[in-house]
């Protein structure tokens, strides 16, 4: 790590802790004793007047004299007044030559241009190299031609923007201060905060810069979830930027421009809809949780709090933004349980993205599992059961007094008698014992008959089975199923399945509009033979799932067979819907590991379809 970055490594760690140890300042920055004390004094040199780090026994304080001009240098001041001597500002003119130039760059060329010797700029390219090892870009020497980088646009920016656009100012041309204006008049109607107008104004620059160069982002970022095309403010600023270089930025030169708004938990968040497809990143991580086998958690209540944090962090993964660390290290000392199964299931999540989780993000993401199991704690601790018998007082008591030992003291008891029990809703119990036969009780309340109690492992069982018998059902879900042997495209077996869901009312006009336009921009094929269309639905509060079975070869993009899942999504769920939403998710993520041809030969009717999700929801809550 070059001198510059150190010192900014220094004060990030001291702005965001009152005081850190020197042995803490030595793990973050990873470098002896001797040699941060050398940078402190070197940095109180240039920062003198404006702060200044002080050393109290064995802790580093900082002292804030200027807070204008202390902003300034944590904007990046000291990397833009460095020059040569200094091999960050070398480095980041070395990088920002490699993208810069479609030609390969001669090693002699570079160190005349930086007046430094060519065994420097040697050490200065090993440096980068390190540097830009989690982008995907690669740098290349051919003999007697030179250098060049080789990598993504997308890459390339990202290049830019974290270790080129630190180093140098933009010109101020009359463009650049209407843009500037631009910018802060949408800092003044949407509040955001100026850390994030900070990045925005550097990825403005950088974008135009590359596309009046004609290189343009010709595809759509990965995984990228953004809000901002949907809001007024940020669309006024696009228009505002084209006006101002007379140019028409494409959707993904938009998506680009809006990551800085769509990496950071600011106030502007609260109009920002999280990820819609995030249970393609959410279920992997719950399968790591379960898999473990200790622990029981609300998934529901995990979701709801974790998913726009969660959406967040994937967009920080895919740019390479890396927070900052506010609780250093204590989230892992004070929840060690709680931290170890979000590193568990974190690499769910790595696989997925294909890129390492910094231990920044893991200590973040343990927070909401240790608020998921404090919510379990205090809402689901207890379960109410009732006992309807007709014996007496003291043989009622040894009943409850069994069922208590057998299944936990924090079950909840209500007696009933005879007598009573028709007057008396048992459906709102979560499971009845009952000694006679009991009627009015819906199928889906589990009824335990006590025909073994001093059985405890047969009252176990029981008790399992109830427990199954309320976690699967699907009562607020209406299910199609159809079968077709016909040759035809994707999009022609999705217009068949939409189409009779339109004619009997299940789902509104404009849903077919919304579908097609969610699938033309990304695809939701996984494996090339299971399809996940979803929208919502304006409709119905009923979720509608209806499924496509292509046999015979019949999907024309493949030469194959396949299985489309359509979702109409009901857009307001009770906590009961979107618990039965989520417990479909899980259940069809088991299907498609099954393959297309066990599915077939598993569900060739609707029926066995039924069946099937049945009998795999059993199996997920055992």
């Amino acid at each position: 790590m070059t001198l510059v970055n150190r010192w900014y490594q220094l004060l990030k760690l001291l702005v965001a802790h009152k005081k850190v140890s020197i042995q803490e300042v030595q793990k973050e920055i990873k470098t002896s004793n001797q040699t941060i004390k050398k940078d402190i004094g070197e940095l109180n040199e240039e920062i003198a007047g404006i702060a200044k780090i002080i050393q109290k026994n064995k802790h580093f304080e900082l002292e804030i004299y200027d807070f204008d001009f202390f902003d300034e240098i944590m904007q990046g001041k000291l990397k833009t007044a460095s020059d040569f001597n200094s091999a960050s500002k070398r480095i980041a003119y070395l990088l920002n030559r490699l993208i810069e130039t479609e030609d390969f760059l001669r090693m002699d060329d570079l160190s005349e241009e930086v007046g430094v010797s060519r065994g420097t700029v040697v050490k200065d390219l090993k440096t980068l190299k390190e540097m830009i090892n989690d982008f995907d870009v690669k740098i290349t020497g051919t003999p007697n031609k030179g250098l060049r980088i080789i990598g993504d646009e997308l890459e390339l920016r990202l290049l830019l923007f974290y270790f080129v656009s630190p180093y140098f100012s933009e010109t101020k041309t009359e463009q650049f201060l209407e843009e500037k204006q631009a910018i802060k008049h949408f800092q003044k109607k949407t509040n955001a905060s100026k850390q994030e107008i900070t990045l925005l104004t550097k990825v403005i620059g950088i974008s135009l810069n590359r596309i009046s160069s004609n290189y343009l982002l010709k595809k759509p970022i990965n995984r990228y979830s953004g809000c901002f095309e949907y809001i007024q403010e940020f669309n006024e600023l696009i228009t505002r930027l084209e006006e101002i270089y007379e140019l028409t930025l494409s959707q993904y030169e938009k998506d680009f421009i809006s990551f800085p708004l769509n990496i950071i938990n600011t106030s502007i968040t609260m109009i920002r809809k999280a990820n819609s497809d995030l249970r393609l990143y959410f279920d992997p991580m719950i399968t790591r949780i379960r898999r473990l086998d200790l622990i029981d958690l609300d998934e529901s209540f995990l979701y709801q709090e974790m998913k726009q944090h969660l959406s967040l962090l994937i967009n920080r993964v895919i740019f390479r933004y890396r927070l900052t660390d506010l609780f250093y290290g204590e989230i892992e000392k004070k929840y060690p349980f709680s931290y170890q199964i979000t590193s568990e299931c974190i690499q769910a999540l790595e696989a997925i993205l294909q890129h390492k989780i910094s231990k920044v993000e893991i200590s973040y993401l343990t927070l909401y599992l240790e608020l998921a199991f404090r919510y379990q704690k205090e809402h689901f601790s207890s379960k109410k059961v009732a006992i309807v018998h007709t014996t007496g007082k003291g043989t009622a008591l040894m009943i409850q007094r069994q069922i208590k030992r057998i299944l936990g003291t924090d079950i909840q008891i209500t007696h009933i008698s005879e007598e009573q029990y028709e007057k008396v809703d048992l459906n709102k119990y979560f499971a009845v014992f009952t000694t006679i036969p009991l009627k009015n009780v819906n199928e889906e309340t589990p009824v335990i008959h006590l025909t073994n109690l001093f059985d405890d492992s047969w009252l176990r069982a029981q008790w399992q089975k109830a427990k199954k018998k309320r976690l699967v059902g699907f009562h607020s879900t209406v299910f199609f199923y159809q079968i077709w042997k016909e040759k035809k495209t994707y999009q022609e077996y999705l217009n068949k399945l939409v189409a009779p869901l339109i004619r009997g009312y299940y789902v509104d006009q404009e849903f077919e509009k919304r579908i097609l336009k969610r699938e033309s921009q990304q695809s939701t094929f996984v494996n090339k033979e299971f399809a996940f269309p979803h929208t919502t639905n304006q409709l119905s509060r009923h979720i509608v799932l209806s499924v496509g079975l292509i046999t015979d070869q019949g999907l024309a993009e493949t030469g194959g067979n396949g299985v489309i899942f359509l979702f109409a999504i009901p857009e307001e769920m009770t906590a009961e819907v979107e618990n039965e939403l989520f417990e479909l998710y899980d259940i069809l993520f088991e299907l498609i590991k099954m393959g297309i041809d066990e599915f077939i030969e598993l569900a060739p009717t609707k029926e066995s379809f039924l069946k099937l999700i049945k009998s795999k929801g059993e199996r997920l809550h055992e």
